[in-house]
């Protein structure tokens, strides 16, 4: 990370940034406290801001530390150091997503497993159009659906095992073998009955999300659609993800196309580079309509012209380096 922050530091200032290793971690600490409070100076600096602009900044190098900063955090939790106070509000958002998650993987399930078959047979389907002729096509009567191999399926049900408890199994030496990175952490131990209060509450927005699902899904399917219609604007809302992709269709995608198809294409393609590829022709198709008279076939011109090539050259050397018997030369045929 400190790294990334002198790497930033060089946006702003130019240069290079490589720092020399350190020999131990808590003199690393010292100078990642140094580099990001000159950090902060450089961006106090507006004759250095001005350069360049905070977005440019914080897609690069800062994005990264930010990210590094979540991971060490994540790091911390699992060697042991109890979640302060003041960030209960990260823990909320994660409750909430924990209910959010567990609502609409249950959806999921019973939508898929327990829900109306909404896969049409072959006369509504009209499968003999996507089969091609490299291809068999299998109805379903001969090959009905059926559970993946065990080649997929292991490993799934490997997964499902160990996300029901697999955080708590060997925490500890975990922890232990994390410590190299990030670092030995002496602190006072947290509230046994705090963390089971909030893992309890946890517990408990996953059985909410699923309660709401069961209800909706299951036990009464026409729920979703009556909620829909009594809330219209927020169901279109949420069905057409804020018109987002719309949006950026309208203002982002139209215009580039527009753009390119004018500008591009028709003055690009066809104006500049159609209409120097058509020059460049008809000056090539003019030049051998005027040579080609040259090529006449008649050798008597052709000779002709060979001797007043000859003669023209000859008269060039004399006049580069023999000024004086050209002048004679002229001066004796003046003279006859």
């Amino acid at each position: 990370m400190t790294g990334l922050l002198g790497y930033a530091r060089t946006q702003l200032r130019g240069g290079d940034h490589a720092p020399p290793q350190l020999p131990t971690f808590g003199d690393e600490i010292e100078r990642f406290h140094v580099v990001l409070a000159a950090l902060r100076d450089d961006f106090a600096d507006d004759s250095l801001t001005a350069q360049i602009t905070d977005e440019q900044v914080l897609q690069g190098p800062l994005a990264d530390a930010m990210t590094h900063a979540g991971q060490l955090a994540m790091l911390r939790r699992l060697a042991g150091k109890p979640v302060p106070s003041e960030n209960f509000i990260f823990w909320f958002i994660g409750l909430v997503t924990a209910l959010l998650t567990s609502f609409y993987m249950f959806r999921l399930w019973y939508l898929t497993f327990l829900g109306e078959r909404r896969a049409g047979g072959l006369e509504d389907h009209g499968a003999p159009v996507h089969a091609r002729s490299d291809t068999k096509l299998v109805l379903e009567s001969e090959h009905p659906v059926h559970e993946s191999p065990w080649s997929m399926l292991g490993p799934l049900v490997i997964l499902a095992v160990l996300s029901i408890g697999g955080g708590w199994i060997g925490i500890e030496r975990f922890a232990s073998y994390l410590a190299p990175s990030a670092g030995p952490l002496s602190v006072e131990a947290g509230s046994a009955s705090l963390e089971w209060t909030l893992a309890g509450l946890a517990v408990v927005a996953a059985l909410l999300g699923w309660f709401i699902a069961h209800r909706m899904y299951s036990a009464r399917p026409e729920t979703p659609e009556r909620l829909a219609a009594s809330m219209s604007g927020s169901y279109k809302l949420l069905l057409h993800k804020y018109w987002i992709d719309e949006l950026y269709g309208a203002v982002i995608v139209k215009p580039i196309l527009a753009t390119s198809r004018f500008v591009l294409e028709w003055i690009v393609d066809v104006a500049i580079l159609g209409g120097a590829a058509w020059l460049l022709g008809g000056i090539a198709t003019l030049g051998g309509a005027i040579l080609q008279r040259w090529q006449s076939g008649n050798l008597r011109s052709y000779a002709a012209w060979l001797t007043a090539g000859a003669a023209v050259v000859l008269l060039y050397v004399l006049w580069a380096y023999s000024p004086a018997s050209l002048s004679a030369f002229f001066n004796h045929g003046a003279g006859h």
